[in-house]
C-alpha cells in the first residue's frame, strides 16, 4: 500500500497533542483552556448558547443534519472506525446512536490512548484493535462483520485510494453503511495550508479532493449512493486537530479566531457547500447485497 504518512509520524502527533494538553499519560486529562472572551461570553450570555454558536458549523452539520438523516437508528449495531485514535468519534456515536463501537489503529499510542477514552467511557479496551488495517489477517479476521466502517481524514494520506475504499467495503456486511471523509485542501484552504501548515502537503492525495474523483473511489455496482457532497461553508479548525502549535504564533491568531467566525457561520441565513471553501467532503452509501450486485449487472 503506497502511504504517504509513517507509523512514526502518527506516533509523534499523538504525543505532541498530548504534551499540548498537559497530558503525560493517556487517561490524564487536563481541563480544556478557554479563550478569555469566551470565559467572558459564556458568563454573560450563558454557557450552552456560547458553545453552540462557538462549535465548528462543519460538526454541527455532521452531526445534527448528515448523520441523523442517513445512518441506521439501529442500537446495537457493530460501528469500526479506520483510524480511530484518540476515540472521541465512536463514543459520540454510541452515545447519539447506541452503536457498539471498535476501533482499529496501527500506532501503538495511538492505540493506547484510544483504549484509555473507551475505558472512560464505559467501553471494553479490547474493542481497540492494534493492527495495520491493510494486513491480510486482520482482513480475513473481520471480514463482513460490521454494519457501519467509518474512516476520516484517513484515505487521503494514500495514493492508491481506491484499494484503500475497497477495504472498508471488505468490512462491511451486506446492507452495511460505509461513510468516509476527506478535507478540501482546495481553494481558499490550499492557500491556508500552505501558509500554516506546509510541511504536510506532500502528506495527503489532492487528487481525491475533488468531488468527481471522490465519488469515483466507490463502484455504484457495490454501494448504492446515499449522500457524497462537499459540506460546511468554511472551519478554521481544519488546520488545527488539536491544541495549537505554541511555536507558531500566526497559526495561534488565525485558528483562535474561529471563536469570532465560528458564530457567524452559525447565524448566516444561507450555507453555502463550495469546492473553493468547503472544509470537507463526504460520502455515505449503503453496501449491496450479491443479489442487488447481480441485478446491476444484468
Amino acid at each position: 500500500m503506497d502511504r504517504l504518512t509513517t507509523r512514526a509520524f502518527w506516533n509523534g502527533s499523538y504525543e505532541k497533542a498530548l504534551a499540548a494538553r498537559g497530558q503525560h499519560s493517556a487517561g490524564s486529562e487536563a481541563p480544556p483552556r478557554k479563550n478569555l472572551l469566551k470565559r467572558v461570553a459564556r458568563r454573560t450570555l450563558g454557557a450552552r448558547l456560547v458553545d453552540d454558536l462557538t462549535s465548528s458549523y462543519t460538526e454541527y452539520l455532521r452531526w445534527n443534519v448528515i448523520y441523523p438523516r442517513y445512518l441506521p437508528k439501529t442500537p446495537g449495531a457493530k460501528v469500526i472506525e479506520i483510524g480511530s485514535a484518540p476515540g472521541h468519534h465512536l463514543v459520540r456515536l454510541r452515545k447519539a446512536f447506541g452503536y457498539e463501537p471498535f476501533g482499529v489503529e496501527y500506532a501503538p499510542r495511538g492505540a493506547e490512548i484510544n483504549r484509555e477514552i473507551f475505558a472512560g467511557a464505559g467501553i471494553g479496551r479490547d474493542n481497540v484493535i492494534e493492527a495495520d488495517f491493510f494486513d491480510e489477517g486482520f482482513a480475513d479476521a473481520h471480514r463482513e462483520k460490521f454494519d457501519i466502517v467509518i474512516s476520516g481524514g484517513f484515505i487521503e494520506h494514500f495514493q492508491n485510494a481506491k484499494d484503500v475504499v475497497r477495504r472498508h467495503l471488505d468490512l462491511l456486511k451486506p446492507g452495511g453503511y460505509v461513510v468516509v471523509s476527506i478535507p478540501n485542501f482546495r481553494g481558499l484552504n490550499y492557500l491556508l495550508l500552505r501558509l500554516l501548515q506546509h510541511e504536510v502537503i506532500p502528506m495527503h492525495n489532492f487528487e481525491i479532493m475533488r468531488l468527481n474523483a471522490f465519488r469515483g473511489l466507490f463502484c455504484p455496482r457495490e454501494v448504492e449512493c446515499l449522500f457524497c457532497r462537499y459540506f460546511g461553508t468554511f472551519s478554521l479548525g481544519l488546520f488545527n486537530d488539536g491544541d495549537i502549535d505554541v511555536d507558531r504564533p500566526l497559526q495561534r491568531l488565525i485558528v483562535g479566531s474561529k471563536i469570532l467566525v465560528n458564530p457567524l457561520l452559525h447565524l448566516l441565513p444561507v450555507q453555502i457547500d463550495s469546492r473553493f471553501t468547503s472544509p470537507m467532503l463526504m460520502y455515505i452509501g449503503r453496501k449491496k447485497s450479491s443479489a442487488e450486485c447481480g441485478a446491476a449487472v444484468t
